[in-house]
């Protein structure tokens, strides 16, 4: 915990605690499983709920708006790159 200034999660807490009772901890093991990503460190996309919400369809079922805006934005940028195209053209 000092070397990576970190303490774990309980996620890579439960892995190591696995890889102990396997006999299968070693120092790599732990520094493998200390510098995975934790879920709180991930960034968040920053843009209001508010203005995304208000142009989802209503028939998007609850749960698919996160894939209804990724489906958006990469036929926004599949859009943006044949623009380019033609313009260069």
């Amino acid at each position: 915990m000092s070397y990576f200034d970190a303490t774990p999660s309980l996620a890579q807490a439960t892995k190591m605690k696995k890889f102990s009772q396997e006999g299968k901890l070693s120092e790599d093991v732990i520094s493998s499983i200390m510098q995975e990503e934790k879920p709180n460190q991930r960034q968040k996309p920053a843009f209001s709920d508010e203005r995304i919400n208000r142009l989802i369809p209503s028939t998007v079922p609850k749960g698919g708006e996160n894939d209804y805006v990724v489906k958006a934005l990469e036929f926004y940028n599949r859009h943006l790159q044949k623009k380019r195209s033609n313009e260069a053209r």
